[in-house]
């Protein structure tokens, strides 16, 4: 006895029909001998299938490289800038405001260049019958878009190199993970159009090193989840690898990082509430991407920037 090869219908239940579901992404398409249709966002299974794509995403298992860093924390505690634990959860906020105040404007214009090109996708293929190969070129435009933008305000954000070169290998690393895990959810989905374009775009001569937040907003986008989680997307990440970066450092238990974990959450939550509305003010002003990006906790940054001058250490960053 062997287990059904069909992780998608549960093996025998679809025996005798013609549609097979093609992949498990967020925007599964759908092929019984009739040509391939673009299906676009949450294709299959309503509004389960984002979340889904999101915890995935999330998850400490998915491997995305960003527990080779500590956000600083590392530098903060052998500088002796964090001599107990409550100074040690001030560094943990300080290290969510940077990354709200700098990424989080990074994660919605990805998400909003990836939503264009879903929108421009359906309507194309609305007006007229073509194939979804005819798409791609939609979709690396947008994903060329989205790193280009990105990456020029990302750089002119960054205040330290050791930053700059952490972003530059998290979303390398972001990037292989997500390609691995949904570039295959089929010709028609979204998700599938996004990342293979992402690809495409992040192997184009003279283009910027992927930025997570970039890799994290145009796939997000591309699944069916909603803006405001894919906002704060980048911050729940942050603080499960500073955390995590807290334990292995032996500042703080398990349980310990736990606790704290909970309360931070509304730290969390209000810093995603302001930059969201601070993003929308400045892009409402008119100011360029990089106007919008800006540090919070200059403290944390200088001290990440002297990560490279420590002797031994444990984390890249």
């Amino acid at each position: 006895m062997t287990f059904s090869a069909d992780m998608g219908r549960g093996g025998n239940a679809m025996k005798g029909r013609k549609e097979t579901v093609q992949g498990g992404g967020a925007g599964a398409v759908c092929t019984g001998g009739a040509e391939e249709s673009y299906a676009g966002t949450g294709a299959t299974g309503g509004a389960a299938l984002p979340r889904w794509a999101l915890w995935q995403v999330l998850d400490s298992a998915f491997p995305a490289g960003g527990f080779n860093h500590s956000l600083g924390l590392e530098a903060a505690l052998r500088s002796g800038s964090v001599p107990t634990p409550a100074h040690l959860e001030g560094a943990v906020r300080s290290a969510l405001a940077n990354v709200a105040a700098s990424q989080m404007p990074l994660t919605l214009a990805a998400y909003d260049a990836a939503a264009r090109a879903e929108a421009a996708a359906r309507a194309r293929m609305g007006a007229a019958a073509r194939g979804v190969a005819e798409l791609s070129s939609m979709w690396e435009a947008a994903a060329c878009e989205a790193m280009r933008a990105c990456g020029v305000a990302a750089a002119l954000c960054a205040c330290n190199s050791v930053a700059l070169a952490a972003a530059a290998a998290q979303g390398n690393s972001l990037l292989r993970a997500v390609c691995a895990a949904f570039a295959d959810s089929g010709e028609g989905s979204a998700l599938g159009c996004a990342v293979r374009a992402l690809r495409v775009a992040s192997e184009a001569d003279g283009a910027p090193a992927a930025h997570p937040a970039v890799v994290m907003g145009f796939a997000l986008a591309a699944a069916g989840v909603t803006r405001d989680e894919a906002a704060r997307a980048p911050l729940f990440a942050a603080l499960r690898d500073v955390l995590a970066a807290a334990t292995r450092l032996n500042a703080l238990g398990p349980l310990a990082a736990a606790a704290a974990h909970a309360r931070a959450a509304s730290c969390a939550e209000a810093l995603a509430l302001e930059y969201i509305e601070v993003d929308a003010r400045r892009k409402a002003e008119g100011l360029p991407l990089h106007e919008r990006c800006a540090l919070a906790a200059p403290l944390m940054d200088v001290l990440q920037g002297g990560h490279d001058e420590m002797f031994t250490k444990l984390f890249c960053s």
